[in-house]
């Protein structure tokens, strides 16, 4: 999760990037990593959070940075990005936009085995997406003690994807026997709106404080594809009729949600507390039919409506204690979630309550200022998306397709983690991770039908011990140098493909990366980088990935005072971040490149007063929003 000022970022892919590239590295006063987040955030996800601080000096006046970016794939594409703040005695205006037109091209190849033959499907794709996002904000000090705010975003993405999918049957001695060549054009949009009211009130001067947000979350997509199918012998001469069909569906999120957060420090202990609800209501529907002569006609068996609604409500409790070399935190969270899926189409309905304690844990103690050792521990569920509880199955060819699983249940995972810093620069950590109940894609092979489709499933468990060792520092005064490596052992027990008994993988996995910065004059205004990222061949449960890499280089000039920044970066140089993978209880395997390698010009230039003060910092409440994405 990315967080910026203390504010949950409700983006994901191209928009998410897009966003962070309008924030210029000159106003970024530090980078937080919460490895483990306390007990005042959602206990969804079992991943850390990233906090980006900016800095807030004090002023008034207006201040903003406007930059572009031209990114050369196969074919080009282009992001436009920008940002201001306004402050004027107790009014406070911000807001941000990004705008893209991003072209790509990937190439998908899946290989299925059969008892006769084997299939292999290839599946290039050109995708243009257009998408937008603007947010504006407001902060006004309604007294000496008291701020009210408010924020309203609106993004919409619009992307068209051709494909031109050939799946080829073969002999196992290597002879080609048929195919099925399947042309298709996507055209689905999206929209959201997000909503924030909060309040501010710092109770009295010993840091007693209280914030209240409360967030609505709209979206709506509509799916709209068709596609032809036919038949070909290995001299591409068609057989049988061409078959067309089209889908289009529309899907829409309302996610509310109601936060308040007290601090209160006393005198044994810096006490935190509060609670959330939140209420969930999606609903979508899938319409599939097929040309006969120059009408379509529905057909049932392969539409569906489906409707799911979700509440949840949170209390919870943390104290954080200083003791001269000591700082210990503690927390509870408790969390009650009901849930309720229903298909009016397949007459199914499934509904879920449970009950969960999250417990948080952190103790520091500091030997000397250059010698630091922590412990921590935390308890995390992730929920399944709501994509993935839809039952209804998304055909990609006329024997290819992807359906939920509205008897998914949460995974739950308790994590553990010791780390040694020396001199702020080194860090050592040993960690220990259990999932259970674990929540995973899993592809099946129907031999009567020849069909390879897809599914979620609460796979087993996963069970990993880590080693991480990190390094930032400069080797020299115009050198700024960082290196991760993070070696573990990981355990899968799984029970999807046997029912009623288990299959167990596990191995060895590593990965290394590397940051250089190099500053080529004494006013550091000219610098170029070099990264490079490693991946070993690792499990990942009932699939092999194999070795992946990318190798990234840039060169960057400041101008004008440092206003005006040019860039030239390459990504994924070798092209070597390749997706491969074997499924080892089937076999099938997937052999793909998402168009990775490009070569980026960015051009951006800060305008107005860079002495006004920032927008405040705070937390947002609906994290819910992310599962939406």
């Amino acid at each position: 999760m990315v967080m910026i000022n203390n504010r949950l970022q409700q983006l994901s892919g191209d928009e998410l990037v897009a966003m962070l590239r309008a924030i210029p590295a000159s106003s970024i006063q530090k980078i937080e990593v919460i490895t483990a987040p306390p007990a005042r955030y959602d206990a969804a996800g079992n991943a850390g959070i990233i906090n980006i601080v900016t800095k807030k000096p004090v002023g008034e006046g207006l201040n903003g940075n406007i930059a572009g970016s031209w990114l050369q794939r196969q074919a080009a594409s282009q992001i436009v990005t920008g940002n201001f703040n306004y402050r004027r005695k107790a009014l406070n205006i911000y807001g941000n936009m990004n705008m893209a037109w991003i072209n790509v091209h990937n190439d998908i190849n899946l290989t299925t085995f059969y008892p006769e033959q084997y299939w292999i499907q290839r599946s290039p794709s050109d995708i243009k997406s257009s998408f937008y996002r603007a947010q504006i904000g407001l902060d006004y000090q309604v007294g000496p003690r008291s701020v009210l705010g408010f924020q309203y975003m609106r993004g919409a993405g619009y992307p068209n994807e051709r494909a031109n999918i050939v799946s080829t049957g073969y002999q196992y001695t290597g002879i080609a026997d048929s195919s099925i060549v399947t042309r298709a054009h996507s055209v689905p949009s999206g929209e959201r709106h997000v909503i924030n009211a909060n309040y501010e009130w710092r109770i009295d001067s010993v840091g007693r404080k209280l914030n209240i947000d409360f967030d609505y979350f709209t979206r709506t997509g509509e799916e709209d594809r068709r596609f032809t199918v036919q038949n070909e012998m290995p001299d591409h001469t068609p057989v049988g009729a061409l078959l067309t069909n089209h889908t289009a569906g529309k899907m829409v999120f309302n996610i509310a949600s109601l936060k308040a957060d007290m601090e209160w420090p006393t005198r044994l202990a810096e006490l935190s507390f509060g609670g959330k609800i939140s209420f969930i209501d999606n609903s979508s529907n899938t319409i599939f039919r097929t040309l006969y002569g120059d009408h379509y006609v529905v057909n049932p068996n392969r539409s569906n409506d489906f409707k799911y609604r979700e509440n949840t409500q949170a209390v919870y409790l943390s104290a954080t204690r200083h003791l001269q070399k000591w700082e210990m935190q503690a927390g509870l969270r408790a969390e009650y979630t009901q849930t309720g899926g229903r298909s009016p189409t397949l007459q199914q309905t499934n509904t879920n309550r449970y009950f969960q304690l999250f417990p948080t844990a952190y103790v520091q103690y500091r030997l000397s200022d250059d010698h630091i050792v922590n412990v921590n521990y935390n308890r995390r569920i992730d929920r399944p998306t709501f994509w993935y509880l839809n039952p209804f199955r998304s055909y990609s060819t006329n024997d290819s397709y992807e359906e939920g699983n509205p008897f998914l249940q949460p995974s739950f995972a308790n994590n553990l983690e010791i780390s040694y810093t020396l001199k702020e620069h080194y860090n050592f950590s040993i960690y220990r991770n259990k999932v259970t109940d674990m929540v995973t894609r899993v592809s099946n092979v129907d031999s009567t039908l020849n069909a390879l489709y897809f599914t979620m499933t609460n796979a087993g468990s996963d069970l990993r011990y880590g080693f991480t060792a990190s390094a930032n520092g400069n080797p020299a005064n115009w050198w700024n140098a960082s290196f991760l490596f993070n070696g573990y052992y990981v355990e899968y027990v799984l029970g999807y493909y046997q029912p009623g008994q288990t299959i167990r993988y596990s191995g060895l996995a590593w990965s290394v990366t590397a940051t250089n910065s190099f500053f080529l004059d004494k006013t550091k205004s000219l610098s170029a980088e070099v990264n490079y990222r490693y991946q070993s061949n690792r499990p990942d449960d009932f699939d092999l990935m194999t070795t992946t890499s990318n190798f990234d280089i840039g060169i960057r000039k400041a101008l004008l005072q440092k206003r005006l920044t040019v860039a030239l970066s390459a990504n994924d140089l070798f092209r070597k971040d390749i997706f491969r993978l074997k499924n080892r209880y089937n076999g099938t395997r997937n052999n793909s490149y998402y168009d990775e390698r490009f070569v980026k010009l960015y051009v951006g230039y800060k305008f107005g007063n860079n002495q006004v003060k920032a927008k405040r910092a705070r937390n947002a409440g609906a994290d819910e929003a992310q599962r939406a994405q």
